[in-house]
């Protein structure tokens, strides 16, 4: 058996340097000389573990007691590249691993007896010994020993980053400010953002020369000067080519255009707007011939400002001139030669009642008796508007639509489609004078329904229980609002007395809507001596008017009604006793159904002008 022993040498805490002790005395039979074997690591006696070991045992190699194994021998030549540790053998002590650092050259261990390595090494397993805990001892990371152990030197230039922009010194061409990096983008400001080489490259813009200083730069300025790279924009220069000259302050695209003979907005056009109008006055009566006009800034002459002369040949004729209604000429060049007299009034009508009154008819009694008599004298002339206007008798006609319900020298009565509203008042403009103007009239677009008999008693029919002679027709007589009425008569048998007897005759109309409606119509009755005798309308078979209206004239009544759409049925006629002899006769005329409130809007009719001459 021999004896060996190892000797640990730490070398700057980096290097471990171990040696064989050789020399121990030789107790091995003599077989062993003869064969010589591998050199056995006898673990030093035990020594318990202290914190701190003085000599670390090296990773991977620990001190093994075994009876004759054969013990692996490192090769005498360079490390391998990925060492194979030793069996891990709890020791006594605390094994501390190497740092991981590069690991020096591996030192040659020496044998004892010095022996060809053998092919392949073989580890000898420990033989179990109790021991404390197992440590973990941690093996080395192998790394492949460098030829000198010799640490990296520091890099000279320092690879830090100032500004934290991602980029070191060495790349940043401004580590002071991270807005400055290779990745930056390039901005105007006169500072090489991206580290380039290049300062504002492709950001700059292009400013034209404002010799004016308007604001405005010229299009197509070249020459030294003209235009200038910048960030902004430098005094004596413009972001534009929009002038048109470069050389007046007061020539340029905000500029007013004023009538000078030059574009001073410059849009291209020159005195566009400005001009003015002027017309030839050959005839020197102030007024211009409007159908010869001139564009200029200023007037010759010849020209004046005012036009409207109809024939710049008379001077007597003109806007200005009195119209004469008897000379069948245009004197105030107004359209319409003098001849007659146009009549103009307005009638202001106020509602009363609080409701819209919107397309319902109102009924105007119109007493003036100079315009009555001038209307009397032309009553197809009216025409009415809700405002103010110059040819009343312009075609066709817009007004209002009207109905003229009766028209005398000393009263006229019209009714009127007003556009009145609730709570309101509204002027109505009256015009009539023309006596050569066609009718307008119209009373069904102003009553629900209406009959004037103008074209006889069409659509009635007559029922009586008079068996003597009896007539339903239209009469000359004892009209007032129109050329015709109808009566009903009747001429006893024989001239004897009788009882009481009645004619009606019949009318049936329809009605879209129920509604308030106002049922207005003319009466008369004839007198009789010794009898009763009536005038009498019913609706529907409810008896509306009874009354005993003798007279020369019709008399107007009117009665507010509440009807239900449908077909209704309306009849007029005749009721009389003690028929002993003559004609009996009722008349009506002019039956007027229009919707209605209650009670009736009130109206004034305010001066009329005088008239004018046309």
């Amino acid at each position: 058996m021999k004896c060996s022993r190892w000797l640990a040498w730490d070398w700057f805490m980096t290097l471990t340097l171990v040696i064989p002790l050789l020399g121990c005395p030789d107790t091995s039979d003599d077989d062993d000389a003869t064969s010589p074997q591998p050199p056995t690591v006898v673990p030093e006696s035990p020594v318990p573990a202290s914190p701190v070991p003085e000599t670390p045992t090296p990773p991977g190699i620990a001190a093994t007691q075994t009876p004759a194994a054969p013990l692996s021998t490192p090769t005498p030549t360079a490390a391998p590249a990925t060492p194979t540790p030793l069996a891990a053998t709890p020791a006594p002590r605390t094994p501390t691993p190497f740092p991981a650092t590069p690991a020096p050259p591996t030192p040659t261990v020496v044998p004892a007896t010095p022996t060809p390595a053998p092919p392949t090494p073989t580890v000898v397993p420990a033989t179990p010994t109790p021991a404390p805990p197992t440590p973990t001892v941690v093996p080395a990371t192998p790394t492949p020993a460098p030829p000198t152990p010799t640490p990296i030197p520091p890099s000279p230039t320092p690879r830090v980053d100032l500004d934290g922009d991602g980029f070191t010194l060495d790349i940043d061409c401004d580590d002071n400010d991270p807005a400055v990096n290779p990745d930056a983008l390039e901005v105007c400001n006169g500072i090489d953002d991206d580290c380039d080489t290049e300062t504002d490259e492709d950001v700059t813009t292009t400013f034209f020369i404002d010799a004016d200083g308007d604001g405005f730069g010229v299009e197509g300025a070249s020459g030294p000067d003209q235009t200038i790279e910048a960030c902004e924009l430098p005094d004596g220069y413009a972001d534009n080519t929009l002038d048109c000259d470069d050389t007046d302050l007061s020539v340029n695209p905000n500029a007013l255009e004023v009538c000078n003979g030059i574009d001073d907005d410059c849009d291209t056009e020159t005195d566009e707007d400005v001009l003015g109008t002027f017309y030839p006055d050959a005839d020197g009566d102030g007024y211009g011939d409007s159908s010869a006009p001139v564009q200029a800034c200023e007037p010759d002459g010849a020209e004046i400002a005012v036009g409207g002369d109809c024939d710049d040949a008379d001077p007597a004729i003109h806007p200005g001139a009195e119209e004469l209604c008897d000379n069948d000429i245009d004197d105030d060049c107004d359209g319409v030669a003098g001849t007659y007299l146009l009549y103009a009034f307005q009638v202001e009508v106020a509602d009363n009642t609080g409701t819209d009154q919107a397309g319902l008819p109102v009924r105007l009694v119109l007493e003036d008796p100079t315009l009555t008599a001038a209307l009397a004298a032309s009553p197809e002339s009216l025409r009415v508007y809700g405002s103010a206007t110059g040819d009343p008798y312009a075609e066709p006609y817009a007004g209002l639509a009207f109905h003229r319900e009766s028209v005398t020298s000393s009263q006229s009565i019209i009714w009127l489609l007003t556009d009145l509203p609730a709570g309101g008042t509204s002027a109505y403009h009256f015009y009539f004078g023309n006596p050569e103007a066609p009718d307008v009239d119209d009373p069904d677009a102003v009553f629900a329904w209406f009959d004037d008999f103008s074209d006889g008693v069409d659509g009635w029919t007559q029922d009586s229980d008079w068996s003597g002679e009896r007539a339903l027709d239209v009469s000359h007589t004892y009209f007032q609002s129109a050329p015709y009425s109808m009566w009903n008569y009747m001429v006893p048998p024989g001239g004897t007395c009788e009882g009481a007897h009645w004619a009606y005759a019949t009318h049936s109309f329809g009605l879209d809507s129920a509604d308030l409606y106002t049922l207005a119509f003319y009466t008369r009755s004839s007198m009789c001596s010794g009898c009763t005798m009536y005038s009498r309308v019913y609706l529907d078979g409810a008896q509306i008017h009874n009354a005993y209206d003798p007279g020369p004239d019709l008399h107007y009544v009117s009665y507010q009604l509440e009807i239900d759409a449908g077909v209704h049925d309306l009849s007029a006629g005749i009721y009389t006793t003690q028929m002993c002899s003559g004609t009996f006769q009722a008349f009506h005329d002019d039956f007027m159904l229009a919707r209605s409130v209650t009670p009736a809007p009130s109206w004034v009719q305010l001066d009329p002008p005088p008239p004018a001459c046309r």
